[in-house]
């Protein structure tokens, strides 16, 4: 499964970058999916021994996986202001 998503996360990363705002969020938002990542999968592991805790890591590392994909939103959606 890191396998798979790694790469996905890189290219999301690359794309990002060349979005108009701000350094620190660019940033930011190419490190989450990476941080999702080993928070998803470590997580299962980490759920056999503590099941309480660690099943609601999964919970949300599964959401910022999602959330770091919903950040392409300007290559579909964004339309930029027109240039006075």
């Amino acid at each position: 499964m890191l396998l798979i998503f790694e790469p996905v996360a890189s290219l999301d990363g690359r794309i990002f970058i060349l979005t108009e705002m701000r350094p620190w969020l660019k940033r930011t938002m190419v490190a989450v999916p990476f941080a999702a990542i080993a928070m998803d999968i470590g997580s299962w592991w980490f759920t056999r021994y503590a099941a309480g805790f660690f099943a609601y890591t999964v919970i949300i590392g599964g959401a910022l996986m999602g959330l770091s994909f919903a950040s392409l939103y300007q290559m579909w959606l964004y339309k930029p202001k027109a240039q006075v």
